[in-house]
C-alpha cells in the first residue's frame, strides 16, 4: 500500500474511534436532557451514520456536543467526500491518462518492442531521472541548457507503430520519435512508422499564445548500412519538410563510432590493430579506425598495420567474398588507404610467428555470432598480448556476461564476488545495443 492509502486508513480509524467515544459520552450524559440508552451496537450504528452526514441522536438536537463528537462529525463527511472523489478518479483514471498522453507536447516517443527500442527507452528514462533529480543549475553546468531540457522531456512507449497507436501516444505534439519496430536489414517497418507519423496532423498554434508548430524529428533504424546511406540520400534529395525531419540510423555503426572515439588517442599511438569479423560492426570499426588514426596519429607516423580476420564463404580459386568486401570499403572510404595497411587472413594466428608480424596493440573481436566472438577472445592466446582493456569483444544479447568478469580495479580492492577473470585487465566486453542506443 502507498503512503496515501495508509494515511486514509488511519484517518478512517481515527474518525471511528473519536465518533464512538464522543457518542458514548453524549448519549450517556444523564445531566443532559438528550440522554438516551445506548448499547454498544447502537453506538457503532450511530458512529457509521456520521459518514452519511447524520446520526439519529444528533437530529433535531441543540444540546452542546462533546469535543470528540464535534471532531468526528466533521472528519466523517470529509472522509466520505475524499472516498467519493477517489472512486470517481479511479473509474475515469484510464481515460484521463489516455487524454493526457494524447494531448501533451514536447515529449519523446519510442516505437517498437525490440531490444533496440527497449534499450533506447531505458536510456531515455535513466537520463530523465538523473536530470530531474539534480538541481537545475548543477545540471546546466554539467550538460548545458539545451541538453537539460532534452533530458527532462517526458517519454512515451508505443509497441505497434500504427497511426492509431501513434495518435494515442501523442504524436501530434511530440518532438522526437525513435522507430525501432524491426531489426532486419531493410527496416521497412520503421520507414512505415515514419510515414504513419507524417500522416498525423501536427498541433496548430494556440490562439491566445501563438507559437510556431514544432517540427517532428523521426529517427528510423535500418540494419543495412548501405541501404541506410541510400535512404538518407533520397531523403536529402527532397525539399525541406516544414513539419518533419527524417533521418536513419544504424545501431552497429553508432556503437563503433562511440567506441573508437573513446579509443582515439590510443589508436594514434598504436602500430598494429586486429579486427576479427567483417560484419556490420566490424566494417564500421575499420572505417572509424581510419578516421581516428587520421585525427590522433602524430605527424610523420607510419601507416597503421591492420589485420582483418574473415573466413571465406567458399574457399577456392579467385577472389573471395571477403576480398570484395574489403575492396568495396576501401573505395567508399579513402581514409583507409591513407592511414592503414590492410592484411586479410582467414583465421586468427595460432601463436606469434617467429620473426613475423608483432602481436596487435588493440584487438576488436566483431563476429556477429556472439558465442564465436566470446570463444575466440577467451581461447586464442595470440590475442592476449595486448594492453589493458585492449581486447574488445562485441556482444549484444549476451552483454550481461560482462558482469561475470572481475576487473583489475576489483582485484586491487580484493573484491572476490566476480565469477571469472578478465585476462589481467585486457578483456573488455561491450554491448552493441547499450553503446549505440544512447540518445
Amino acid at each position: 500500500m502507498s503512503i496515501a492509502a495508509w494515511a486514509f486508513a488511519g484517518l478512517v480509524v481515527a474518525t471511528l474511534v473519536t465518533g464512538y467515544l464522543g457518542l458514548r459520552e453524549f448519549v450517556h450524559d444523564e445531566s443532559s436532557p438528550t440522554a438516551i440508552d445506548g448499547h454498544f451496537f447502537d453506538l457503532v450504528y450511530y458512529d457509521l451514520q456520521l459518514f452519511v452526514l447524520g446520526a439519529d441522536p444528533l437530529q433535531n438536537n441543540s444540546a452542546e456536543l462533546p469535543l470528540l463528537l464535534q471532531i468526528a462529525r466533521f472528519l466523517a463527511p470529509a472522509v466520505t467526500i475524499y472516498a467519493l472523489i477517489g472512486t470517481v478518479l479511479l473509474i475515469f483514471a484510464k481515460r484521463m491518462r489516455a487524454y493526457i498522453r494524447r494531448h501533451r507536447n514536447g515529449h519523446v516517443v519510442v516505437v517498437g518492442g525490440t531490444q533496440i527500442a527497449e534499450t533506447i527507452l531505458a536510456n531515455l528514462l535513466a537520463a530523465r531521472k538523473a536530470a530531474r533529480g539534480a538541481p537545475w543549475r548543477a545540471s546546466r553546468r554539467r550538460m548545458g541548457k539545451a541538453e537539460v531540457k532534452a533530458a527532462r522531456r517526458p517519454v512515451a512507449h508505443d509497441v505497434d507503430g500504427t497511426a492509431e497507436s501513434l495518435i494515442a501516444a501523442g504524436i501530434a505534439g511530440a518532438s522526437v520519435v525513435y522507430a525501432a519496430v524491426d531489426e532486419t536489414a531493410d527496416g521497412a517497418a520503421n520507414v512505415a512508422v515514419a510515414l504513419a507519423a507524417r500522416s498525423v496532423p501536427r498541433k496548430e498554434p494556440r490562439l491566445l499564445f501563438p507559437r510556431r508548430v514544432r517540427k517532428l524529428r523521426v529517427y528510423a533504424h535500418v540494419g543495412d548500412p548501405k541501404l541506410r546511406v541510400a535512404l538518407r540520400a533520397r531523403r536529402l534529395g527532397l525539399r525541406d519538410d516544414e513539419y518533419l525531419h527524417l533521418d536513419f540510423f544504424n545501431v552497429e555503426e553508432l556503437a563503433a563510432e562511440r567506441l573508437l572515439k573513446e579509443d582515439g588517442p590510443k589508436i594514434g599511438d598504436a602500430t598494429h590493430v586486429l579486427i576479427a569479423g567483417l560484419g556490420v560492426f566490424g566494417q564500421a570499426v575499420l572505417v572509424e579506425l581510419a578516421r581516428q588514426r587520421r585525427l590522433h596519429a602524430p605527424a610523420g607516423a607510419p601507416l597503421l598495420e591492420v589485420t582483418l580476420i574473415e573466413k571465406p564463404a567458399r574457399p577456392g580459386v579467385g577472389p573471395t567474398e571477403a576480398d570484395h568486401l574489403v575492396r568495396s570499403l576501401r573505395e567508399r572510404n579513402p581514409a583507409i588507404d591513407a592511414t592503414c595497411v590492410l592484411q586479410l587472413l582467414p583465421e586468427v594466428p595460432a601463436d606469434v610467428p617467429a620473426g613475423g608480424q608483432p602481436c596487435p596493440d588493440r584487438v576488436y573481436v566483431c563476429y556477429e555470432d556472439e558465442n564465436l566472438a566470446l570463444k575466440t577472445a577467451l581461447s586464442q592466446t595470440y590475442l592476449w598480448h595486448t594492453h589493458p582493456q585492449a581486447l574488445v569483444v562485441r556482444l549484444n544479447r549476451m552483454a550481461r556476461h560482462s558482469e561475470a568478469f572481475q576487473t583489475q580495479a576489483e582485484k586491487n580492492q580484493k573484491q572476490r564476488w566476480r565469477l571469472l577473470d578478465d585476462l589481467d585487465g585486457r578483456l573488455r566486453l561491450i554491448g552493441v545495443a547499450d553503446l549505440g542506443c544512447q540518445p
